[in-house]
């Protein structure tokens, strides 16, 4: 059988000198999550199996044990360590799941690869999309400690104000970050990178607006919840796309605009 193999990181590298591992700040409760292509989309793929590529330099590879591997919500198997062993393939039995993850408890948590399965005559379509905020003319309220409004759409998503690629107003009250499109789009939602160093709560309660005309219309509102990457869903034409949050600073490491190519047919007489 021929099988659809979706990497988290492109290259395989299991030395952590590599600097191609996840590690865990915390040896509490952790967990690294990959969102399959279409996800946002709601597109879900029956997983056949997972392989997780464990840690092989001179230390800590025995952390390992006792991780979770996980087809969305469903268990696809409990790791247990073997000496030497590089990688652990578990059977996910054709689960649909739009994502995969491995959490541990009690311990750093240490994965240098994960690798998704699906058979190749069972992948779904995935609708064309496109980031159509990227590079695009911004504007914000104020600017604080250097961090522009452009930071927002420069396709870099790194959520340490160290990168230098998140935006920040000088104000804790009323303010807003704009962005204008090129043309009129169908927009199906709007992706939000938080900070992650520091006051990642302060995004709470933001609201995400889309512009039609001289007037906006609310999307949604972010509800804090330790994520670091909210999706808001849109599914309506706009042609700009504007946050506002009255509580305190804002701060975006991103923002994604995503257009489908070909809107649904129910939208096209509007």
């Amino acid at each position: 059988k021929q099988w659809y193999q979706r990497r988290v990181r492109g290259v395989l590298k299991i030395l952590l000198t590599w600097k191609s591992c996840y590690h865990s700040s915390t040896s509490g409760s952790n967990s690294v999550t990959a969102n399959l292509k279409g996800a946002f989309l709601g597109v879900t793929y029956p997983i056949g199996s997972i392989r997780v590529w464990n840690r092989m330099d001179q230390c800590c590879d025995q952390r390992i044990n006792g991780a979770k591997v996980w087809a969305g919500e469903e268990l696809c198997g409990t790791i247990e360590f073997e000496e030497s062993k590089v990688y652990y393939d578990f059977n996910c039995e054709g689960h649909e799941a739009s994502s995969v993850s491995v959490s541990l408890s009690g311990q750093h948590l240490q994965v240098c690869e994960i690798e998704v399965f699906v058979e190749e005559e069972d992948l779904p379509k995935v609708p064309e999309y496109s980031n159509v905020a990227l590079g695009r003319p911004t504007s914000q309220s104020s600017i604080g400690w250097g961090g522009s409004a452009s930071r927002a759409v420069d396709g870099d998503t790194n959520q340490y104000w160290n990168g230098k690629s998140c935006t920040h107003t000088s104000q804790t009250k009323g303010n807003w970050w704009m962005v204008e499109l090129d043309n009129e789009e169908y927009i199906h939602s709007v992706i939000v990178h938080n900070r992650l160093d520091c006051c990642q709560n302060r995004i709470n309660t933001a609201q995400v607006w889309v512009q039609k005309g001289d007037d906006y219309e609310e999307c949604g509102e972010i509800k804090y919840d330790g994520s670091s990457v909210y999706t808001i869903s849109c599914d309506q034409w706009g042609s700009g796309i504007k946050i506002t949050n009255n509580n305190s600073y804002l701060t975006l490491c991103e923002v994604e605009v995503i257009a489908l190519e070909e809107a649904p047919s129910e939208t096209m007489d509007m």
